[in-house]
């Protein structure tokens, strides 16, 4: 944080394109403090995941939490790929029903549209009933 406050940038990428924001792994608290000073929440790595994929991937609700209630962050955005190419199933809800991560959907569900269809893929519906412990998924 001292570090924020002396003026550093909360966006400066890494090699990858990862953000500090990308990198905040568990702690809700980073996030809340680097959103504070100004992250960006729709900056994508190289790999066209944004703060918010990152989290519901890893399944850290407290992180996607803090940056869809607090930073705004878009529940809805798609991985765009190199190119502009929107991946199938890339949705922040797809990738937690992907991964398992049934608190996130929840959290999702109340929060985003239930049916966003990424362009190649299915709806979570969809998804959550192929999976194999998609049942499970469905509040």
């Amino acid at each position: 944080e001292l570090l924020l406050e002396c003026g550093a940038d909360p966006d400066v990428p890494d090699l990858n394109g990862a953000t500090p924001l990308h990198l905040v792994d568990h702690k809700h608290d980073q996030a809340r403090i680097l959103c504070r000073y100004g992250a960006n929440t729709t900056l994508r790595d190289k790999q066209g995941f944004t703060p918010l994929h990152k989290a519901c991937r890893a399944g850290h609700l407290h992180v996607v939490q803090e940056l869809c209630l607090g930073a705004g962050a878009d529940p809805n955005a798609s991985i765009v790929a190199d190119g502009g190419i929107s991946t199938s199933n890339s949705t922040p809800l797809s990738l937690a029903i992907r991964f398992h991560h049934g608190d996130i959907v929840q959290f999702l569900i109340e929060r985003a549209h239930a049916n966003p269809r990424p362009h190649w893929g299915e709806p979570p519906l969809m998804a959550a009933l192929m999976e194999e412990e998609g049942t499970t998924l469905l509040p």
